[in-house]
């Protein structure tokens, strides 16, 4: 909403200013008009979380280390030798990456999309005081371990592959020791249960909605106001809650009016 409108001469250049409110802000648009002329804007204070800027900062950081001659030296020296493979998945590097059904990974966008996925191998971390400095990141020792990036990114979200399969994530704080389909395809009794379960709780969801439906739809053929809807919803009002009854609407409404045929 505009609340005010300056104007001012400023030598040849004419500006306009309209002060805008809107959720407690005040957006200054400036409208020049006259002479071509760049203006200097201020760019406003960036005001953040200081946790999120501890991240970012830290994720800065790491990316760094990765650029450095240190880091690339030690992981070609663990990671990148011949015989290295993921201690979780068993990839090698540059190794091409299945999908579940055996046909080739591709990548779905960027730059490289339509291109084969292959696994890179790096080191990966298991404790935090890895991350304290550089030179203890590039330290190998028994928290150290050679896997794939996909493990290596799963691994800080709480997942660890299947050891059955070695294809799905589990998660790695619950009790399961195998995938939900490795475990199934061992009891086929457990997934025919969990089949029956659901189709039972299909079910009932289907009978409560058409239950719901006919309460609604006799509600709505009772009422004697052509704008009231279902769940008593008023049309003329755009939907908003009709209070009165359908014997008192008639005289309590103002903008009530009569079906022709009530049924």
């Amino acid at each position: 909403m505009i609340i005010q409108i300056v104007p001012s001469q400023i030598g040849r250049l004419q500006r306009t200013l309209l002060v805008h409110y809107e959720e407690k802000r005040t957006i200054l648009i400036i409208v020049q008009t006259g002479v071509n002329m760049q203006t200097r804007v201020e760019k406003p204070t960036s005001v953040s979380n200081p946790q999120r800027r501890g991240i970012e900062n830290r994720r800065k950081e790491l990316a760094k280390w990765h650029r450095s001659k240190e880091w690339i030296a030690f992981r070609d020296e663990h990671a990148r030798k011949p015989d290295s493979i993921c201690v979780h998945c068993e990839m090698k590097h540059e190794q091409q990456r299945l999908r579940l059904d055996g046909a080739p990974k591709l990548y779905k966008s960027g730059s490289r999309k339509g291109q084969v996925v292959r696994a890179n191998l790096t080191v990966n971390h298991l404790s935090r005081r890895k991350y304290i400095t550089l030179r203890e990141y590039t330290t190998w020792d028994e928290d150290c371990e050679v896997c794939c990036d996909l493990c290596n990114r799963l691994y800080e979200q709480g997942k660890v592959i299947c050891p059955v399969c070695k294809k799905r994530y589990i998660d790695s704080n619950s009790n399961d020791k195998e995938c939900d389909t490795c475990y199934y395809q061992k009891h086929p009794d457990k997934l025919q249960e969990r089949l029956e379960n659901i189709e039972a709780r299909n079910e009932r969801n289907r009978l409560i909605n058409k239950d719901r439906a006919t309460k609604n739809r006799i509600a709505k053929v009772k009422h004697r106001c052509k704008f009231h809807g279902y769940s008593q919803k008023c049309r003329f009002r755009q939907g908003a809650i009709c209070p009165h009854s359908p014997t008192k609407a008639e005289n309590n409404c103002m903008d009530f009016e009569r079906k022709k045929v009530i049924k």
